[in-house]
């Protein structure tokens, strides 16, 4: 019988320190809000580093992927947690040859076991 309650405060303590997933949730529409109203297709890279440098994020070069062409991401890491899995928020800019930006992604990136 002791087993089982101490089995119990173990899961309990897991889920209550593990799950915040619905700060990520939210961390991901604040960015999406702020991107879409303040960097817009065809603005600037230089604007993009402005506003995310004023909102505590720096747009660093280069992520590549499926998706992304010439590409700039920014980062809000350690943003929540799922069990084993820490959850990062990043923005990425797709920027044009010319320096414009094509399209703002906001996307969650979970590492873990």
């Amino acid at each position: 019988m002791r087993v089982g309650f101490e089995l119990a405060v173990i899961c309990s303590a897991l889920v209550a320190a593990g799950c915040s997933t619905g700060r990520v949730d939210e961390r991901v529409d604040y960015w999406s809000k702020i991107t879409s109203d303040k960097v817009p297709s065809g603005s600037t890279l230089e604007n993009a580093q402005t506003v995310l440098a004023a909102h505590g994020l720096q747009l660093r070069c280069c992520v590549s992927g499926l998706d992304n062409k010439q590409s700039y991401f920014a980062p809000e890491k350690n943003v929540g947690r799922f069990f084993f899995t820490e959850y990062s928020v990043v923005v990425i800019v797709n920027v044009s040859h010319d320096g414009h930006v094509e399209n703002v992604k906001v996307e969650r990136w979970g590492v873990g076991l």
